[in-house]
């Protein structure tokens, strides 16, 4: 595993290029922010370090580098797990950035109420992603690079479009999407931060274990 997650480290530290254009743009997503949440930046560090790890699929496969791979000491599970922990390696540390940025900031403005409900937003943000990545990474094992670039792309399209066209047909249904939307904060109330928390987490362990054991069967299965 050590190995692996080393190998997958180094393979994304060589393509300096991307580093420069997710610096960039992480810098214009900081200096978008006006209240010193930094939500976006948040978000855009977690999903692009995670796409950076799913990535990693794609560099072991050029020039049959998988099938050298298998011919180590490296089980086909193995393989599947270490790609499971690379994406939660990098998302945590594109999270921990600008969660580290807003707490200095939070601080240094004197706004040091209602921490539980910070860290909530925060955390429910990180396990957003995670899920969205727990849908991508099998696709990206079962399809390929090619392939797979393209399915990942219309999951992701999907998720973010969801909400929008959803909108659209509540609101030529006669429905409010407000109303609905105020009914889940409020039910989110009562439920109380910690058993929200404990919701969310469950139900990424869920969602966790259903991705792991389709990653593993894909590749147990795959032919090479």
């Amino acid at each position: 595993m050590k190995g692996l997650l080393i190998k997958d480290i180094k393979l994304i530290l060589s393509n300096k290029q991307v580093f420069i254009i997710l610096f960039f743009v992480g810098i214009m997503q900081f200096a978008g922010n006006n209240d010193g949440s930094f939500l976006a930046a948040v978000s855009y560090f977690s999903f692009m370090m995670g796409m950076l790890a799913i990535s990693t699929i794609s560099y072991d496969e050029f020039e049959e580098g998988t099938q050298f791979l298998l011919t180590l000491p490296v089980t086909r599970k193995l393989y599947a797990v270490s790609k499971y922990a690379i994406l939660f390696l990098l998302s945590f540390i594109g999270w921990l950035v600008p969660v580290f940025v807003s707490v200095a900031t939070t601080i240094s403005s004197g706004n040091e109420n209602h921490w539980m409900d910070w860290w909530m937003i925060r955390i429910v943000i990180w396990l957003t992603v995670n899920l969205i990545m727990l849908i991508a990474l099998p696709i990206q094992l079962k399809f390929g690079s090619t392939h797979g670039r393209l399915v990942v792309f219309a999951v992701v399209a999907m998720v973010v479009l969801i909400p929008v066209f959803g909108r659209s047909i509540l609101q030529s249904a006669g429905v409010d999407p407000g109303l609905i939307l105020s009914r889940i904060t409020a039910v989110t109330a009562n439920l109380g931060s910690v058993s929200f928390a404990a919701g969310a987490v469950l139900l990424f362990l869920a969602s966790l274990a259903i991705s792991l054991a389709v990653s593993v069967h894909v590749m147990e299965k795959k032919e090479f």
